[in-house]
Order: C-alpha cells, then sequence, then structure tokens
C-alpha cells in the first residue's frame, strides 16, 4: 500500500525553503505604473514551477494584459508593503495598491495565486452564509475576475523543479547563466512531489466546488507552444491576439538538464519502492 508524506510535514517543508524574489516589478526597466482602475481581473491560478513567470511574463508584457505577479506571497507583500509606503496588516490599502500596480491603462488587473496563500487567505474570510469564503475573497480583491488554472501533468518533474530552485535560490536562470548542480535530497523531492498534487487538486476541488470553468493551461503546452498558448489565454480574457512578430522574448531560461534526468530515475524509484 502507498505509504504519502503527512500534509503538514510537506507544509513545513515549503514553510522553511527560501522563497521566490521573482517579482515583476523588481527588475531593471519595470514599467511605470499609471494609477488606472481596473474594471475587470483575472488571476492564474497555480502551483510552484508550472511555468506561472513564463505565462505571466508573456502576458505583461503584452502591455495590455495586466501586470500579474504573486501579490499575496508572504515576502513579495512585505516587500511590496514597504515599496508603496502602507501601514502593517492593513490588507484593504494593500488591495487598493496592488490594483494600481498590476493594472495596465485598459483597465485589465492581472494576478497569480499559489494554492497554498490562497487556502491561508480564504480560511480568513468569513463569508455571508451560502458563500464559499474563497469566492467572497476572489470577488472582492479582483474585480469581475476570470480565472486561468495553470497546472504541470509531470509532478515528478515539477517537485524537482520546486526542490532544485528552493536549495540553490535559482528560481529563474538567465540567458547564459548555469544552473548550480545540488547533491540530491530524495526525500525532500518526492515530498514536493507529493505536495504539489495536494495543491493541484485543491484547486481542482475548489473550482468544482464553485463552478468556475477557468481557461486550463499545461505547462508542457505552454513551454512548447508558447504564442498559441498565449493566444488561447488572451481570446479567453477578450484580449487582443499576437503575431509571430510581436510575441515578447522570454525572460528566463530553462532549469532542466542532465542532472534532472538523474534525479527523475532516484526520484521515481524512490515512490515506486514506497507504493509496493
Amino acid at each position: 500500500m502507498a505509504q504519502e508524506t503527512p500534509p503538514n510535514a510537506s507544509a513545513r517543508l515549503v514553510s522553511a525553503l527560501p522563497r521566490p524574489r521573482n517579482s515583476l516589478y523588481h527588475r531593471a526597466g519595470a514599467r511605470q505604473t499609471l494609477l488606472v482602475e481596473p474594471a475587470r481581473s483575472y488571476v492564474i491560478c497555480c502551483v510552484q514551477r508550472t511555468g506561472s513567470w513564463l505565462l505571466a511574463h508573456t502576458l505583461a508584457d503584452t502591455g495590455y494584459a495586466g501586470r500579474p505577479s504573486d501579490y499575496f506571497d508572504d515576502a513579495e507583500q512585505e516587500n511590496h508593503i514597504r515599496e508603496w509606503g502602507l501601514p502593517d496588516g492593513d490588507l484593504t490599502a494593500y488591495v487598493r495598491a496592488m490594483w494600481k500596480a498590476a493594472t495596465t491603462p485598459n483597465g485589465v488587473l492581472g494576478a497569480k495565486l499559489m494554492w497554498h496563500d490562497f487556502d491561508s487567505l480564504r480560511s480568513s474570510v468569513r463569508p455571508p452564509p451560502g458563500t464559499d469564503a474563497g469566492l467572497q475573497f476572489m470577488r472582492t480583491t479582483f474585480p469581475d475576475p476570470q480565472f486561468i488554472w495553470l497546472r504541470r501533468e509531470d509532478k515528478v518533474r515539477q517537485g524537482i523543479s520546486w526542490w532544485r530552485a528552493a536549495v540553490t535560490d535559482q528560481w529563474g536562470l538567465q540567458p547564459g547563466q548555469e544552473a548550480e548542480q545540488p547533491a540530491p535530497d530524495v526525500e525532500q523531492m518526492v515530498q514536493l512531489v507529493q505536495y504539489a498534487q495536494r495543491c493541484e487538486d485543491g484547486w481542482r476541488q475548489w473550482f468544482a466546488a464553485t463552478g468556475i470553468q477557468p481557461c486550463q493551461v499545461l505547462y508542457e503546452d505552454l513551454s512548447q507552444h508558447r504564442l498559441a498558448v498565449a493566444n488561447r489565454v488572451l481570446e479567453f480574457l477578450r484580449l487582443p491576439q499576437l503575431d509571430a512578430d510581436n510575441l515578447p522574448p522570454v525572460r528566463y531560461r530553462k532549469q532542466a538538464d542532465s542532472l534532472t534526468e538523474r534525479y527523475i530515475d532516484l526520484v521515481r524509484s524512490a515512490m515506486s519502492s514506497r507504493s509496493a
């Protein structure tokens, strides 16, 4: 019978890992933000290492599809509170400031939200009777929201990628930058594989419970057919399509290499022995 890591053990592992420092607004040359009230929103609903920055950057670089970032990641939120001169603990003030930062001049707001952040946020909401707490949070935080569900089919590769990024603090590799080669910790990688699956299941169950039909995107499709996937998302959002000539360049290169392939064998072997 399969043995699975207890959820609280994986959660402790994730909380102990370094967090990504990859905000859209902390890079050199970021656009100045205009003070525009959002008319409508979208949220990229995802889990770590599903290509969320690849999709977010592609949409943001159009100049008209919002400016999606991890606004409710603890570390990014703390940085923005300091950057925007906001009082600690004032969620209303933070959301209003986030609207200004995340909205393009046409009134489209973009954001992305990891499951574990969303799960924590919805637990603090006290909605009216019969109202889903998560849906209440989404509707009060993001005006007229639409949802993009970004996931990765290969959970073993997702868990390995998450572990490598965390232990090396290399969440995004610049072109020409070499990936560090850490010695494997198979137990931690297996825990992240399992945790990634639980997080994806969380989104799946929430969408089913609320009746939301998101635009579904697979990382495997996004990484291979970025223009086609971006245009499918833009069509879903009722925004202009891109052509090959104005597709924004990719900012980061893939992490996977021959070391990843060796780790895959180790992780799959460990998971197979547990399920025997």
